[in-house]
């Protein structure tokens, strides 16, 4: 575990203290899982989902509307492949 120095407002401080009392803790435990939480809504934040992603949404809206018979035909090679597909042209790989 690091010691660190920091500077902050009086009014996050207060906060984080009262905080860290309702909770029976200390200021350190609270402030160190307000450093996680923070860590994880950043990285959360990051990783493209159909919440945080328009494409994703709209991605995902389409293919639920593909029927699970028509899913399963799809080629496992389809977007290596999309030209032979397409047009007829040799697969490659």
């Amino acid at each position: 575990m690091l010691t660190i120095n920091m500077t902050v407002e009086d009014i996050l401080l207060q906060q984080l203290d009262a905080i860290a009392a309702s909770q029976s803790r200390s200021r350190d435990a609270a402030l160190s899982d307000a450093i996680a939480a923070y860590i994880e809504q950043q990285r959360a934040a990051k990783t493209p989902s159909p919440e945080n992603d328009p494409l994703l949404a709209l991605v995902a809206q389409v293919t639920s509307a593909i029927p699970a018979e028509a899913s399963a035909q799809t080629p496992t090679d389809l977007a290596r492949n999309y030209k032979h597909y397409l047009y007829g042209a040799e697969k490659e790989g």
